[in-house]
């Protein structure tokens, strides 16, 4: 049951969320800079090479290969945040290749123009049946207690 009040919680109830981030470094914010800077993110910038970093929105269903890292969380506003699963705005639509296909160039065009030209700091997608919230910004960060 607390696994579907957390996914709910992304449509309704709060202002605000907490996301993960997990690393084998002591930080005290997560910065976009870093994007594709290690192994996780390469392929990513493969998609797009718009700056950004990646959290979980669940703590515990996430990628095997950060099972034994350190955790960290954030808290964000949700109205910050664009559904990309749902794309009420057709963002992915308006950046369609010739053949009115979405591939990787307008997956980037889409990502560019959220970051730049609205006042969303980040996306929300599912993939692979993981909750991903990927920001465009710079944020603190604290680390989960055990």
């Amino acid at each position: 049951m607390k696994m579907v009040k957390k996914r709910l919680s992304l449509k309704y109830g709060v202002k605000k969320m907490k996301i993960y981030h997990y690393t084998d470094k002591n930080i005290k914010e997560v910065k976009t800079c870093y994007f594709a800077k290690n192994n996780y993110t390469g392929n990513d910038k493969k998609i797009s090479g718009v700056n950004r970093s990646f959290f979980y929105t669940e703590k515990s269903n996430i990628e095997h290969r950060f099972k034994n890292k350190i955790k960290y969380y954030a808290k964000v506003k949700k109205t910050k945040i664009y559904n990309l699963n749902k794309d009420k705005n057709g963002y992915l639509n308006k950046f369609k290749n010739d053949y009115n296909i979405i591939d990787n160039t307008s997956i980037d065009k889409t990502l560019k123009y959220i970051a730049d030209n609205t006042n969303y700091i980040g996306i929300y997608y599912k993939t692979g049946g993981l909750n991903i919230i990927s920001l465009f910004e710079d944020i603190a960060v604290k680390r989960v207690k055990k």
